[in-house]
């Protein structure tokens, strides 16, 4: 009797409980793959929302109207924008990769060195200073140098952001008086 009753749980016909299966199997896979496609388009809209910003950035370092330089620890520039080439009398590309010591005036050289030395080793984020540039081709110009020291995340100083702006009519102002 035992046997009887097992017997009778157990279909004689099961191609409709592998057909329920299969498609069970196949909306599992349906909503894995709707769950997948959610995240693809959350890191789609991630990254277009960072290109986005990256493009804000980049239009905002550009059209600066004063000259924004970031370099390295030893003051190699590693981007320019579009007022600091103009204030240089080069082009943006000409400017990466060059040390920036190269457009100051020889007689202001080794205090160049000795103030981007000490910025590197100073606590406070911000230092101004004035120095004279000598662009390509054309009369040394008085600019502000106002160097921001930049820092990873564990907090080492790992690079130096430079706002110029030319002077030279404001030094001239104060010679005159």
């Amino acid at each position: 009797m035992e046997n009887e009753v097992k017997m009778s749980v157990i279909p004689k016909n099961i191609e409709p409980y592998e057909t329920a299966c299969e498609q069970c199997e196949n909306t599992l896979e349906v909503k894995v793959g709707q769950e997948k496609l959610c995240i693809l388009k959350e890191e789609l809209a991630a990254c277009q929302a960072a290109q986005a910003e990256r493009q804000h950035y980049k239009d905002l370092f550009d059209l600066a109207p004063d000259g924004y330089l970031v370099t390295d620890a030893q003051g190699v520039i590693q981007e320019a924008n579009r007022a600091a080439a103009t204030l240089l009398n080069v082009s943006q590309e000409f400017l990466a990769g060059k040390p920036l010591v190269i457009f100051v005036a020889e007689q202001q050289r080794r205090l160049f060195h000795a103030k981007l030395t000490r910025r590197m080793r100073l606590s406070n984020p911000v230092q101004e200073w004035d120095v004279l540039l000598v662009p390509c081709d054309r009369e040394p110009i008085n600019a502000s140098a106002r160097v921001t020291l930049m820092r990873d995340r564990e907090g080492k100083p790992v690079a130096l952001g430079w706002l110029l702006r030319d002077i030279s009519d404001r030094k001239q102002a104060e010679l005159a008086l």
